[in-house]
């Protein structure tokens, strides 16, 4: 029986998806299109790999994209998102050759603010996609809510991230402890932060609840450590300055894929603070490390992942006291952490790659049991003029 061909749209083909990739490419012809900066690395990767990356906008509508994708000839496409132009220029070229396209999203309508105009234009959007693939339950009832058929919507993991790395790393670490915590200068007891240095990921109030938490018991309070770089770095290492927290707080920077989940291991509790996040895989990533996890309730993942004190806690991101006291009570054995770290682990183990590709390929064969939609003068109009309105490198999403 011949496989189902699968053409992948992605902006980068990184570490972090690699094992979701090579899962899938064991039930189906998978192809990653990559549509940004290819980037190197050294993990084997068991799926074609095709670099189509351009922030030239005219690009998507000369005729090597066409020519590229009618040499693939894919029974399905797939689009992580529907508002960049690769999304937008995958789901022309799709449905103007009767090829049905799977949107994969995660967003929920309470991660940005939405305006009618915006809101009326993705409905139009979304029209045209055969299949929703929705990263939770919230991710689904927005889809619906823009008026996607609640029959051609499907929940399953698609934020999966390679729970073995993480497990066994975070084993490994273990056995060796105090080596690993030598070598990366890491304090014996902390709080870890993993998240790009942006407004959006709320660092201070994680700083606010942090000093709060350290006043109340000065002299054990564990450390902080916070792992990522940014635009705000500069700014967050001055109010560390500011607030006398240098000896406290570690900031070591960007930490690549293969040694992250040493900071995992060696850590207490992950915290979450985001403001705006339609998913953080950073708690998948925790969990399958085996930590506590204490995350903002406006984070996508938050009601997905976390079970209330089994787990970890959900706390409002714009109560850095709400936090401190989550913080107290995960320092102070209250409840166990162990116990905590296990249970994450057993409820991670469904956003396993096994999971993305086996959630996936029901999607890609629900889709082709739908009919595609029809595309009407006035979609190609929308879409063509959404395409060229913008590059692909100064998208943001809405």
């Amino acid at each position: 029986m011949k496989r189902v061909k699968l053409a992948m749209l992605v902006d980068r083909v990184v570490p972090a998806l690699t094992a979701n990739f090579n899962a899938a490419a064991k039930l189906m012809e998978f192809v990653a299109i990559e549509t940004g900066a290819r980037s190197d690395f050294k993990l084997p990767l068991n799926c074609e790999r095709i670099s189509f990356g351009s922030s030239k906008t005219l690009r998507w509508f000369k005729p090597e994209f066409s020519k590229m994708m009618r040499t693939i000839r894919p029974d399905v496409i797939v689009t992580l998102g529907w508002w960049g132009v690769e999304h937008l220029a995958g789901l022309y070229w799709g449905t103007t050759n009767k090829v049905p396209v799977i949107v994969a999203s995660d967003s929920a309508h309470y991660n940005f603010p939405r305006t009618r105009l915006r809101e009326a234009i993705k409905r139009k959007i979304l029209s045209l996609f055969s299949v929703g693939w929705a990263a939770g339950s919230a991710a689904a009832e927005y889809l619906i809510e823009l008026g996607m058929e609640r029959d051609r919507v499907l929940v399953g993991p698609v934020d999966s991230i390679d729970v073995g790395h993480f497990k066994s790393g975070a084993a490994r670490t273990r056995t060796r402890a105090a080596e690993v915590r030598a070598q990366l200068n890491l304090p014996l007891e902390y709080f870890l932060s993993v998240s790009r240095l942006a407004s959006e990921k709320n660092i201070p109030t994680i700083l606010k609840a942090y000093k709060l938490y350290k006043d109340e018991f000065p002299k054990d309070a564990w450390k902080l450590v916070i792992v990522g770089s940014g635009p705000l770095e500069s700014n967050i290492r001055q109010v560390i300055q500011d607030w006398g927290l240098e000896r406290d707080v570690c900031l070591p920077g960007q930490v690549d894929f293969e040694a992250l989940p040493a900071y995992y291991a060696l850590g207490g509790a992950l915290i979450h603070a985001s403001m705006k996040d339609t998913w953080a895989v950073v708690v998948n990533e925790a969990m399958a490390a085996g930590l506590p996890v204490i995350v903002s309730a406006q984070s996508g993942s938050a009601k997905e992942l976390v079970a209330e004190g089994c787990n970890g806690f959900i706390f409002d991101a714009r109560d850095p006291v709400a936090l401190a006291k989550r913080l107290a009570e995960i320092a102070y054995g209250r409840p166990d952490r162990r116990l905590m770290g296990n249970a994450g682990q057993q409820r991670i183990a469904n956003w396993a790659p096994e999971s993305y590709a086996a959630s996936l390929l029901e999607a890609t064969t629900l889709a082709r049991t739908m009919p595609v939609p029809r595309v009407s003068m006035v979609d190609k109009t929308l879409l063509t003029a959404l395409i060229m309105s913008r590059k692909a490198a100064a998208l943001q999403p809405i």
